[in-house]
């Protein structure tokens, strides 16, 4: 199996809304992901920016020329034909389509570059949106089966979720997120994430008062392995701060846990004996918009669109989870080992949830109370 691929439409935009919208039909009729300047979400830089960031997250691009050549960019070429060389130069796999139609001097002599013999590329006419919807799709179709995007085993969530930490503190649990994209590509070129000013980026992300799952006031450190996985851990002052621990891959696999520090009023024993529901919906969240910030931050054109995610509370130990601390000194004690206790399989989701995860925060609670929920009459 592959990734569905991802297929940038190229045209000048302003009166052919109807050209486009066939094109991106006839690409989802494909089984293939239209990427359009239309549909990208609203970033801080300029429409001619976000347009050749959208070529260089995709796989494909379709380019489609009508009666006008369009808007002429700073460079002295039209945006159209920006938008092709940027392709060009990422050896994306181009289908041209051109309208048979009267045209402009601009649009005509982009129409003859684009289908140059010798540099050019091989195109197609199309008459009117739904002709060219049909056409779309059958380029589309035939570039599907020879360009194959490799597929994640969801099994490496489970892998994650597993991972030995000997270095946890015994007296407190934690919880781990580990999320890997669907789509087994580089999200981060090796040269950028062994850059130090690259920890620096993460560091903003888990300050922002969005996220709040750094701490200003406690010391964290990163290290790149051999393997390219950068490690920052954050390390607490004293027994009322939380340690947290990232790991970020160059494929985009990412692994945030947090220990659980209540702010309720509780001993010590009682903290190893349970797990107050507010703690972990607090720590989940923080998790969540961390990652959130993360791939909005590394992937602001949701190339890595679908996820494969899952959780675990780690350290678990003897302790129960409780909605709310129960009163009186004879708490029971669960008999379980320190292993990592995970919420279910792993779980496909998209950008969206990591945006929006209140019913995938609930979801894991519920699975967490018949896991480790506190035995009746406690």
């Amino acid at each position: 199996m592959s990734a569905r691929l991802r297929v940038f439409i190229s045209s000048v935009i302003e009166g052919f809304r109807p050209y486009r919208e066939a094109a991106a039909a006839g690409i989802e009729d494909a089984g293939g992901e239209a990427v359009m300047v239309e549909r990208l979400p609203s970033l801080d830089q300029s429409s001619r920016n976000a347009c050749l960031d959208g070529v260089q997250t995709s796989d494909a691009s379709v380019v489609i020329v009508g009666s006008r050549g369009g808007w002429v960019t700073p460079s002295g070429r039209l945006a159209v034909e920006e938008e092709f060389e940027a392709a060009q130069r990422r050896a994306l796999p181009i289908l041209v389509f051109l309208q048979d139609v009267n045209r402009d001097p601009d649009s005509e002599r982009l129409a003859k570059r684009l289908s140059d013999y010798i540099s050019g590329r091989f195109r197609t006419t199309f008459t009117d949106a739904a002709d060219l919807r049909s056409k779309v799709a059958a380029g589309v179709r035939r570039l599907g089966e020879s360009v194959r995007i490799p597929l994640s085993d969801p099994q490496r969530v489970q892998d994650l979720l597993d991972a030995d930490e000997p270095d946890r503190r015994a007296y407190e649990a934690s919880v781990r997120l580990a999320i890997v994209p669907e789509r087994r590509d580089e999200l981060v070129a090796p040269e950028r994430i062994a850059s130090g000013d690259f920890a620096e980026e993460i560091y903003r992300v888990g300050h922002d008062t969005a996220v709040r799952l750094f701490d200003y006031r406690c010391a964290k450190s990163s290290q790149l392995s051999r393997e390219g996985t950068l490690a920052i851990e954050q390390e607490p002052r004293d027994r009322d701060d939380a340690r947290v621990a990232v790991r970020l891959t160059p494929f985009g696999e990412a692994v945030v846990q947090a220990e659980l520090m209540s702010k309720s009023e509780r001993s010590s024993l009682s903290s190893s004996m349970m797990i107050l529901e507010p703690d972990l919906v607090s720590v989940l969240k923080r998790e969540f918009a961390f990652a959130a910030g993360i791939y909005g931050h590394l992937d602001p054109h949701e190339r890595f669109g679908q996820l494969w995610m899952g959780s675990a509370i780690v350290g678990a130990a003897h302790r129960y989870l409780f909605s709310v601390a129960p009163h009186g000194s004879g708490l029971p004690m669960r008999m379980g080992d320190d292993g990592p206790v995970v919420a279910e399989p792993p779980r496909k989701i998209g950008r969206p949830t990591l945006r929006a995860p209140e019913n995938e925060i609930g979801r894991l609670i519920a699975r967490f109370r018949i896991l480790l929920g506190a035995p009746r009459g406690s």
